[in-house]
């Protein structure tokens, strides 16, 4: 389990690493690339979380699959998804899932997803997970107000990229964009842990309704 062990020494030092050695991580290249989709998802027609999909590049996929697909049929039973889930998506919790949610710039609290999903699609390892969301924050989403969602990484080793909305993702596994919402894609600003400023490309959501 060479690649998912070597994913969660990565998570799980980033914060040290990064106010340690902030010179030597923002030079950093990525070795593991992450393709991110957002949309809301709602409850009863009312605005509940934000359901992310991602999808890791093939050669990290391929290294996923022999550590998790143990009977080789290149898809994970409901035995190999709840081992995948114990081992190699569980731990991501500490450091908010690599996500950020804002409203209106206003950062919010990520320490929670349910409905996970995992699945070997095109080549590709997807992980599907929603976010839930406050109802204070519902509330101000109904009156106008922006949400903003992105999926970074500090340290750069793992390299997420928000697609545009509606844009091609591999074959397979989508998320279904909700109607009633304005989608968009820009560069969004956010502080990580310890104060820093970053900017990451993320997905804006405004409800029409």
């Amino acid at each position: 389990m060479f690649l998912v062990n070597q994913f969660f020494r990565i998570f799980l030092s980033a914060a040290v690493i990064f106010f340690l050695f902030p010179l030597q991580i923002l030079s950093a290249h990525p070795h593991i690339w992450i393709d991110v989709d957002a949309v809301p998802v709602e409850k009863q027609g009312r605005l509940e979380g934000v359901r992310l999909e991602w999808r890791f590049d093939e050669f990290y996929s391929s290294g996923f699959l022999v550590d998790f697909d143990e009977n080789r049929d290149r898809a994970f039973q409901p035995e190999e998804a709840d081992a995948i889930y114990r081992e190699a998506f569980r731990h991501l919790q500490e450091g908010g899932y690599f996500s950020f949610l804002q409203i209106d710039g206003k950062t919010l609290p990520v320490d929670q997803a349910y409905d996970f999903h995992v699945a070997f699609s095109s080549g590709q390892v997807v992980y599907q997970f929603t976010l839930p969301l406050r109802l204070e924050d519902v509330r101000q989403l109904e009156q106008g107000s922006t949400l903003g969602v992105t999926s970074f990484d500090a340290t750069n080793y793992i390299a997420f990229y928000m697609i545009d909305p509606g844009g091609s993702m591999g074959n397979g596994v989508r998320l279904e964009m909700s109607q009633g919402y304005e989608y968009s894609t820009r560069e969004l600003r956010f502080r990580h842990s310890g104060g820093r400023v970053f900017r990451s490309r993320g997905r804006l959501i405004r409800d029409l309704r």
